[in-house]
């Protein structure tokens, strides 16, 4: 739930920054900076995630 959330919280930061321009361009350089960010908070957050428990077995 924790990651979900970070990705959707990331999500909205980028489409705050797409929507606030500055000199009339699109913010390429800052929404590609929070987007390498919110993929980097989903790589930890899934290396901290416990293993699923194998109910087979």
């Amino acid at each position: 739930m924790t990651i979900l959330l970070g990705i959707i919280g990331f999500h909205f930061l980028v489409m705050i920054r797409a929507k606030l321009k500055v000199y009339d361009r699109p913010p390429y350089i800052t929404t590609f900076i929070l987007t390498a960010i919110m993929v980097a908070y989903v790589v930890f957050m899934l290396y901290r995630m416990e293993p699923p428990v194998n109910l087979l077995h």
